[in-house]
């Protein structure tokens, strides 16, 4: 029996798809043999959970799997049969593309690829080459080759551009364009970054403008480097910062070719950026922050290459669609970037109507595209092989738009000038004019007859004309031959339709129908194009293709043009829509798709009305963007619906408010008339997860007692809980005291798929009653409690905050040492929950008290090595990258908790107070004593005081070092002012004050945080009470 019949069935359909391109399901079944209908099924359902099934032309495994796969098969020694095996079976061009580059045998070895990056170059072998080497990665023996390839890759797609902008022409704005490179001229080296707005109608010539811009741009010496994002291509999420670094640095080290190694490396260690964990990015949300070393490796890379930056934001209105605060947020990015290194930088941005005037300080100049004047599209005409006479006249109707002029100039060189004596309008209604016209001269009668309205339909083939299109038309029952015939037709109207990558179909071109589709509903009549969509929805629900559900979901949506209840979507459906496409639908449908996948919809925009608020949609729509964990959307929602009309207490929606108010750090008012048992009694049965987990986690910091008896009680509510918090949604406080209120049914034992990263579970083990310290050393479960704690913060603090222009390595602090309970104590508190609350509050408020006092915290703890404990050696940190600081590092090193006290104890503000006493409870606990309320049932622990407090206090051994101590988080410039500090500490908290006196400092410590007073405080004053002479003799 040969090797691979000794494996699994899983493991084959895995070296299957791992050793080739788009594959069909249907060829891998056959290549594993006879399989029962069950064994087929686990096959596919295994393989469906890592491959891209959504292309039509058939599977692929997803990048990050593929490389898996590919190292287990290599370190196994199994590699080479695996290949033999794949060899035996059915390929494709781009499976023997992979085997080929897998085996270093032609084209892949050194002289095929020398030969294939020598001028001219292919275009086409060199993608399939960068394909074939990019799945193969490190196991090709060319894999050095790579980045050669992908530039040269990148050299023929600018050449081609190029080539087709030459090949087209490009006539006039002489004047525009001397305005865009006067502003190339003005590059951005730091913040603000502001952009060159073009701007004008459909057809007008935005993006050919932008081409000629940056062909011209791109052969100045030395050569601006073109950087494009294009939001209506999926992947560009605001959001996703770390992915938005990732796509500009992509672009960056493809122009930059062999020079960008040290570039490429930063970005290969940032691609492991995750929801919970990145090496690059200090704490925090990693994907929501910029990668440190890759922002710090990309400045030094562009300032060693002398190049400038073009960045061209195209289609910017996709961009505003998304949210009304993502325009702001995209150039909030661009100024970080900017800052440190990505400079000189020089935006031009394009898009259809006004997508930044919701932040006109960052369009500094505007370019507004007009029709051509007589010149110019007299030169643009004189490419049609018409008559110059006719000229004026094609003209006069199109305004000069060079899509208008195009059609027309098609139109007379078919028939001649006389068919400019039917049109009536100018500009769109000369296009659509046009178009019918065009339409009208098809020589096939029959297909001339179904085009109109017939291409509301985007894939057509010749079942689809005899089975949908003819019978609309009168043409029902009409014979196969004649439908082959029209078919056949259609494919030769090159302008008006294109291949599909199905064979046997055509698509009708993206151009001709991003401008002219809403003319061709114009021009039919409402019941025929909605009969017309609703007939193709049927036909293609009972289809087979790939597409087939898509496309009848895609009809359904604009058979609401007439009304109508719209369709059931999948998951898998609702991705499919492309911005493109989605544009193609009416206002309804397009916000039903929006609404379905947690988009934004068209409700509550900055130019639609807020007389009245419809609570329901309202509640609908911040839903939608809580599920996302876009905070700052939502907050801009909220403002324009409940905050000018707030709901009914005890409704729905009144509860996805109260969910915003917490995600956003205004507890204060989400705890305003919070009554869980209330909600638990029922409504809840009718609410989103995110809305319900913030209910637990609002119940949990208010009430912990009650909740923990609620949750013996009623173990269904435990159960809920376990599963929300499970998981893992972004933002939340699943991990805060809600975690360990689910001690009260042992709920972080009873779980097996909870990974020990989870900071309640890790603190159970350290500080379980069965744990002991005396010996000095900890015993096996606390390092396994710890092991995922401890990569996490060695991860975090093992660099300090990147600077652009650092040049040497930074140091790395050791890890706290775990067999101290205080290295364990600060090792959890970088695991801190908390940091999520307190960050959306500060990217909310517009109070600059508490920023000021995170930048000189921040910047105060990097001066003082950030408090390692004991054990842990003296840590020197970089200094913070920005002077506003960051939540980030503070959360890191383990110290957010003292900072959020202080802050609290300085500013007074009920939000922060709340925040701090919540994020302290849980500190306290972590580091060894419980400091929630004690619930029969719960196991608990006490080291009074807690572990990270006491080994301050043995840190602290003179008056100069506590007063050294308080400056740090009080931000006092003197020892005398930091004695006032203390005074005023003392002064708000007499209790707790006059329980010091004539305590030692341990005793002390543990007063002043039953009193909650700030613990970032509390070491140096129940120290200081003891050097003033307050201990009892």
């Amino acid at each position: 029996m040969s090797e691979p019949e000794t494996v699994t069935l899983a493991d084959r359909g895995r070296w299957f798809a791992a050793l080739s391109g788009p594959f069909d399901p249907v060829a891998l079944l056959e290549a594993l043999g006879d399989l029962s209908p069950a064994e087929a099924m686990d096959v596919t359902v295994d393989l469906s959970s890592v491959c891209d099934t959504s292309d039509p032309v058939g599977w692929l495994m997803r990048g990050t799997v593929r490389r898996d796969e590919l190292d287990v098969l290599a370190e196994s020694g199994r590699l080479a049969t695996a290949l033999e095996w794949r060899r035996a079976h059915e390929r494709s061009a781009p499976t023997d593309d992979l085997l080929a580059a897998l085996t270093g045998t032609a084209p892949f070895t050194e002289e095929g690829i020398s030969a294939a990056l020598q001028p001219p170059l292919d275009h086409e072998v060199l993608t399939r080459m960068s394909v074939a080497l990019d799945r193969a990665g490190v196991h090709a023996p060319a894999s050095a080759s790579r980045e050669a390839v992908r530039s040269a890759v990148a050299r023929a797609d600018a050449g081609a551009r190029a080539n087709a902008m030459l090949s087209r022409g490009f006539f006039g704005r002489e004047d525009e364009l001397s305005r865009a490179e006067a502003w190339l001229g003005r590059p951005r080296s730091r913040r603000p970054v502001t952009a060159l707005f073009v701007n004008g109608l459909p057809g007008i010539g935005k993006s050919t403008f932008i081409d000629e811009v940056a062909r011209r741009a791109a052969e100045q010496a030395p050569p601006w480097i073109i950087v494009r994002l294009d939001f209506d291509r999926g992947g560009l999420d605001i959001q996703d910062r770390v992915g938005l670094t990732m796509e500009i640095t992509r672009q960056i080290t493809r122009e930059l070719g062999e020079d960008a190694a040290a570039l490429r490396t930063a970005r290969l260690l940032a691609a492991g950026a995750g929801p919970a964990t990145n090496p690059s990015v200090k704490g925090g949300d990693a994907r929501a922050h910029i990668p440190d070393e890759l922002a710090r490796v990309l400045g030094d890379s562009l300032a060693s290459s002398g190049r400038r930056v073009l960045l061209i934001l195209d289609t910017v209105e996709v961009l505003r669609g998304r949210g009304e605060t993502h325009p702001l947020r995209l150039f909030e990015t661009l100024d970080e970037l900017c800052d440190r290194g990505l400079s000189p930088l020089a935006v031009i941005a394009a898009g259809r109507g006004e997508p930044f005037d919701i932040i006109p300080e960052r369009t500094a100049e505007r370019v507004e595209l007009g029709g051509l004047d007589d010149d110019s599209a007299d030169g643009l005409l004189g490419g049609f092989d018409i008559e110059p006479a006719v000229y004026p006249r094609i003209r006069g109707v199109s305004d000069g738009i060079p899509l208008v002029l195009r059609l027309g100039a098609l139109a007379v060189r078919e028939s001649g000038p006389d068919v400019l004596d039917g049109i009536t309008g100018r500009r769109e209604l000369a296009s659509a004019y046009l178009y019918r016209f065009l339409l009208s001269r098809i020589d096939n009668d029959t297909l001339r007859s179904l085009a109109q309205p017939g291409l509301i339909v985007r894939r057509i083939n010749a079942d689809l004309i005899a089975e949908v299109l003819a019978p609309q038309v009168g043409m029902k029952g009409m014979p196969a031959t004649d439908a082959v015939a029209a078919f056949a037709a259609l494919t030769t109207q090159h302008w008006l339709v294109e291949p599909d990558a199905v064979p046997g179909w055509v698509r009708h071109r993206s151009d001709i129908r991003k401008t002219l589709l809403e003319n061709i509903y114009d021009a039919g009549r409402p019941s025929e194009t909605a009969h017309l969509n609703r007939a193709a929805a049927r036909w293609f629900a009972d289809r087979t293709e790939p597409f087939a559900p898509f496309e009848a979901a895609y009809h359904h949506l604009q058979a609401m043009r007439s009304g109508g209840q719209p369709p059931s979507l999948s998951r898998e459906i609702l991705y499919q829509f492309d911005d493109d496409t989605l544009a193609e639908l009416p206002d309804v449908a397009r916000d039903v798709v929006r609404i379905a996948r947690g988009d934004r919809s068209s409700l509550f925009r900055e130019q639609a009305p807020v007389a009245a608020i419809d609570h329901e949609s309202a509640a609908r729509e911040l839903e939608s963007i809580l599920e996302r964990a876009d905070i700052r959307e939502a907050e801009y929602v909220y403002q324009r619906s409940f905050g000018q009309s707030p709901p009914d207490p005890a409704s729905a929606a009144a509860d996805i408010a109260r969910s915003f108010l917490w995600r956003a750090g205004r507890w204060a008012e989400a705890l305003d008339g919070f009554d869980p048992r209330r909600y638990f009694s029922g409504r809840f049965r009718d609410s989103p997860p995110t809305t319900t987990l913030a209910q637990f986690e609002m119940w949990a910091e208010s009430g912990f007692g009650e909740l923990a008896r609620a949750f013996i009680a009623r173990p269904e509510l435990a159960e809920m809980a376990i599963d929300l918090r499970r998981r893992g949604l972004t933002g939340t406080l699943g991990n805060g005291a809600l975690g360990f209120a689910l001690l009260a049914v042992d709920a972080p034992r009873e779980r097996d798929s909870w990974s020990m990263s989870d900071p309640v579970d890790a603190a159970v083990s350290v500080w379980s009653a069965t744990n002991a310290w005396e010996s000095g050393a900890p015993s096996p479960m606390v390092l396994d409690a710890l092991a995922m704690q401890a990569g996490r913060f060695s991860t975090q603090v093992s660099t300090g905050p990147a600077s652009a222009q650092r040049q040497e390595p930074q140091p790395t602090p050791r890890l706290p040492d775990l067999s101290t309970p205080a290295g364990a104590a600060r090792v959890l508190a970088s695991a801190t929950p908390y940091s999520s609350v307190i960050q959306a509050r500060l990217g909310l408020t517009s109070d600059s008290a508490i920023r000021d006092h995170l930048a000189r915290t921040d910047q105060a703890l990097s001066a003082a090595g950030g408090l390692p404990p004991t054990g842990a050696g003296d840590w020197r940190l970089a200094a913070a990258t920005s002077a506003e600081g960051s939540v980030e590092n503070l959360a890191a090193l383990g110290l957010l908790s003292e900072w959020m006290g202080a802050a609290a104890f300085a500013l007074r503000a009920p939000d922060l107070r709340a925040i701090a006493r919540s994020a302290e409870r849980w500190r306290r606990t972590c580091a060894g004593d419980w400091a929630y309320p004690i619930v029969p049932g719960l196991p608990t622990w006490t080291r009074r005081p807690d572990a990270s407090v006491a080994d301050r206090i043995a840190q602290l051994g003179s008056r100069e070092d506590c007063l050294a101590e308080v400056r740090i988080w009080s931000g006092a410039a003197s020892d005398d002012e930091a004695s006032e500090i203390v005074r005023k500490v003392r002064g708000r908290y007499p209790a707790a004050d006059l329980k010091t006196r004539g305590e030692a400092p341990a005793e002390a410590a543990a007063a002043l945080l039953d009193h909650d007073v700030a613990a970032a405080f509390v070491p140096a004053i129940a120290v200081l009470s003891a050097i003033e002479g307050k201990v009892r003799p």
